[in-house]
């Protein structure tokens, strides 16, 4: 009996031994295998692969920079048409008789500078810096001169049709028989401006301030079309106190406009709107109100 049992281990511990051996013999063929099939690298393979990296570097350094990304160079000395003069200072300069049509000068400061008689054409003035600037008889046609500063800028008898003018700073401005036909002047300051003759057909003057300025026969009637100026002198305008004697108002809008304290006297007021308009204390010496919409 004990010769059986001795036997039975003895036979398991032969098959246990043979199934070790035959998985290591498994194991071995198996990291043989793996070696054979793994690529040796070489030097060569290393050098092959350093050099295409380094064309692929030489190749990104090589493609063109986005052109939304390139930062314009300024150069404030190139005075010509179609300039990026974005910034300078022409402060003080004289730049009498220049032509400077269809360039960039937003944010530039031109304070004090003589432009007179410049010609400007659609030229970018946006935010620019023009306080005390002589810019009398120059050429502004189609120019955007929003945003900029025009304190006590002189302007007299200057082409500014079709302009841009949004929410400019004109305190005092000399704009005398200036031209400002059918341009935008919404949100201006205009206090104590002086616009005698100045010429005013079509425009925008929704929530001007236009308080003290000097008025004395601007033309703000379109003579041919007889346009209703919604907004020529409109909605919110302020003119206390303002001298509109003997001005053309034919046909312009003066709804909720605050004219009190205003010099209307012998002004034409014909078919002019002055719904909602503030007229305390205005002078109405010969003006004429024939059929003006009083309410």
């Amino acid at each position: 009996m004990i010769v059986a049992v001795m036997c039975i281990f003895l036979v398991i511990g032969v098959i246990f031994t043979l199934q070790n051996n035959q998985t290591l013999r498994q194991t071995e063929s198996e990291t043989i295998d793996s070696q054979i099939s793994s690529p040796i690298v070489t030097q060569m393979d290393l050098d092959i692969q350093t050099e295409q990296k380094q064309q692929e570097l030489e190749r990104y350094q090589e493609e063109p920079v986005p052109s939304s990304e390139i930062i314009p160079i300024i150069d404030c000395t190139n005075l010509t048409q179609n300039s990026i003069l974005t910034g300078c200072d022409f402060s003080g300069k004289d730049f009498q008789d220049i032509n400077l049509s269809f360039s960039d000068l937003s944010f530039a400061n031109f304070t004090g500078a003589n432009l007179s008689h410049a010609k400007l054409l659609g030229v970018d003035l946006n935010n620019a810096i023009l306080s005390n600037a002589d810019f009398s008889f120059s050429d502004l046609t189609d120019a955007d001169i929003s945003y900029a500063n025009l304190d006590k800028v002189n302007l007299a008898g200057a082409n500014l049709i079709g302009t841009d003018l949004r929410y400019t700073l004109l305190s005092f401005a000399n704009l005398d028989h200036t031209n400002i036909s059918y341009s935008d002047l919404s949100g201006a300051d205009l206090t104590g401006a002086k616009m005698i003759g100045t010429d005013l057909r079509v425009s925008l003057l929704i929530n001007a301030e236009l308080t003290g300025a000097d008025m004395h026969n601007p033309d703000m009637t379109d003579w041919k079309s007889k346009t209703n100026l919604v907004g020529g002198i409109s909605e919110n305008a302020l003119f206390y106190g303002a001298d509109l004697s003997g001005a053309i108002l034919q046909y312009a809008n003066l709804s909720y406009v605050n004219l009190s304290g205003a010099n209307l006297s012998y002004a034409d007021l014909t078919n002019a709107n002055l719904v909602g308009t503030d007229l305390r204390g205005t002078d109405l010496t010969g003006t004429n109100l024939e059929n003006a919409i009083l309410s």
